[in-house]
């Protein structure tokens, strides 16, 4: 969560440090797996939380956009 975007980053290698240092056009461009989370309510999760997601569908853009119908804190 940085900038008012929510994303959800795939690549093992990502660190908090990753995403406290670096802007969300950084994030995107350094990371391989990187998907912005639209319509998530993301109640009891902060940044850094890994989670599980229900979705509908992936938007083919860049970054790919995923339409969340749930998720989970894990």
């Amino acid at each position: 969560m940085k900038e008012n975007i929510i994303l959800l980053i795939g690549d093992k290698g990502f660190t908090m440090a990753d995403a406290e240092t670096q802007s969300v056009n950084e994030i995107i461009g350094n990371y391989k797996f990187v998907y912005k989370l639209n319509n998530a309510v993301l109640s009891g999760i902060k940044s850094g939380d890994k989670v599980k997601i229900w979705y509908k569908e992936i938007l083919e853009s860049f970054p790919a956009q995923i339409n969340v119908l749930k998720i989970e804190k894990l």
